[in-house]
């Protein structure tokens, strides 16, 4: 083979990969590119508040816009037999899309109004944008609904720190889950010796506020028995809260 049949082969071979190469990158071009804007959080939701009136609940939210926003759909959970949605007084469709535009800095209150009996299964309600998805949790009742996240322990006559013997300290947080408020909150401890019931103390707590009001707190208690303690009960109580 001479140099000029070499030359014409080595030729068709790079034209080849020049074409691939190109046809590569035109199919590659040729594919959808998204350039929409980064994700942010636009829309800011807010359980403000849920009465009772006549068999029904009335839950008011408010979604406020931290930058322009589209709503094209409101939804709770579950579907609710006898379910009203209103956007600031009028009554919407939920079941169409509804296209609220909203500015930066604007804010429409949003109402579902529903049987009582409907809502033990409605814990969030969902907002769907043009772009985005967001959503916010709601309470769990319409009584008081207390979740604690606590934890204690005893100080004996023998601890390092002289001005802590004898002491139990319990420390942590008490949440309102549901939508009215907590009323003269306490915590009872119970000391006990196996099954003998050495000292009962209790820590007033006050009012603990509905719509995911939250108690943190950290406190001493005197326990002059703390050396024959072989078990604590720790109950909270308040005056309606069942």
């Amino acid at each position: 083979m001479d140099r000029l049949t070499i030359a014409g082969l080595i030729f068709v071979v790079l034209l080849a990969a020049a074409l691939c190469t190109g046809l590569a990158v035109l199919a590659e071009n040729s594919q959808p590119q998204f350039t929409g804007r980064p994700m942010q959080e636009a829309l800011l939701i807010e359980p403000k508040a849920m009465t009772k009136n006549s068999g029904l609940y009335n839950l008011s939210i408010t979604i406020s816009a931290i930058a322009p926003e589209r709503i094209n759909k409101l939804q709770l959970n579950e579907n609710i037999t006898g379910l009203t949605t209103y956007v600031n007084g009028t009554t919407i469709n939920t079941a169409n899309p509804l296209q609220i535009q909203l500015n930066s800095g604007d804010l429409i209150e949003v109402n579902f109004t529903m049987p009582c009996a409907e809502y033990s299964s409605v814990n969030e309600v969902t907002v769907l944008s043009t772009d985005a998805m967001y959503y916010t949790g709601l309470p769990l009742s319409f009584q008081p609904y207390l979740a604690t996240d606590l934890g204690w322990y005893l100080h004996n006559s023998s601890d390092p720190v002289s001005n802590m013997t004898n002491t139990f300290t319990i420390y942590g947080s008490i949440n309102n889950d549901g939508a009215t408020n907590a009323q003269n909150c306490s915590l009872t401890i119970k000391f006990y010796n196996n099954e003998e019931l050495l000292q009962t103390s209790s820590i007033p707590i006050g009012d603990i506020k509905g719509f995911f009001g939250c108690d943190d707190f950290k406190t001493n208690v005197p326990c002059s028995v703390a050396d024959s303690v072989t078990r604590t009960e720790v109950s909270l109580r308040g005056a309606n809260v069942s």
